[in-house]
């Protein structure tokens, strides 16, 4: 019975394909600076954080009505995590 589909392939062991490799990565076309990366993930952290505030904008007057002081102390959390936010953003950059 011969068996459609398959095709023979002779002995191969785990990582031959990368035998003649010698690590670099110019031979493929990578050759991206990590401005890029930089670049990109500071556009989407300002753009996250003029979400939040937009958020905080539209939510402030409801919390305000709830209780006088709630704004301020939510206010206080707010920047708190943003501040933790940017802080580990600026870690991973310096890294």
């Amino acid at each position: 019975m011969h068996e459609q589909g398959r095709h023979s392939v002779g002995d191969r062991k785990l990582g031959d394909e990368w035998q003649d490799w010698e690590g670099g990565l110019e031979e493929q076309g990578f050759d991206e600076r990590c401005g890029l990366f930089v670049g990109i993930a500071s556009m989407g952290m300002a753009l996250g954080l003029a979400g939040i505030a937009a958020l905080w904008y539209l939510i402030l007057p409801r919390l305000t009505q709830l209780e006088p002081r709630l704004p301020m102390v939510a206010g206080r959390i707010f920047v708190g995590v943003l501040g933790l936010i940017v802080l580990y953003f600026g870690l991973i950059v310096g890294s």
